[in-house]
């Protein structure tokens, strides 16, 4: 199996086009996202990783994008830490981090506490092959792999 355009872009390889996806991609304007919104809120949507990988595959499936962003709430690393928060109608601290004693304090969440891990694990496994038309090479990219340095 060779990697797909996204990969070999970031690995400075030259590649036929450059690779093709979307910060943002899921959202209101995929029926199948409004649909998930009928039965989940936001919040919802986001702490279920069954539910948050389908909603990361959605625009691959509809436009064939060249990667996938993962759909995550930008407050998952602070449920990680267990810092109490709630949505009225935005995030809302419970405590806010108001010292350096109280950020340092902080635990160090493991892999399985930090919710994008699983929520990307379960997209992976959904996942079609890479292919020439999809290249969806992000299944098999390995974790926190390192970019050449400009030259």
């Amino acid at each position: 199996m060779t990697d797909g355009i996204f990969l070999r872009t970031l690995r400075g390889e030259a590649t036929e086009r450059r690779p093709l996806w979307m910060l943002r991609q899921a959202g209101r304007y995929l029926p199948e996202y409004r649909e998930l919104r009928k039965d989940h809120n936001f919040e919802a949507m986001s702490l279920n990783t069954e539910v948050a990988a389908e909603v990361t595959l959605q625009p691959i499936d509809r436009f064939g994008f060249d990667a996938a962003i993962v759909f995550a709430d930008i407050m998952s690393p602070v449920r990680s830490l267990g810092v109490p928060f709630r949505f009225d109608p935005g995030p809302v601290l419970e405590a806010p981090l108001r010292s350096r004693a109280s950020i340092e304090a902080l635990p160090t969440p493991s892999k399985a506490e930090i919710a994008s891990s699983s929520d990307l694990s379960q997209a992976k496994q959904r996942a079609p092959r890479p292919s020439p038309k999809s290249g969806l090479d992000w299944r098999s990219a390995p974790p926190r792999q390192a970019l050449p340095a400009p030259a």
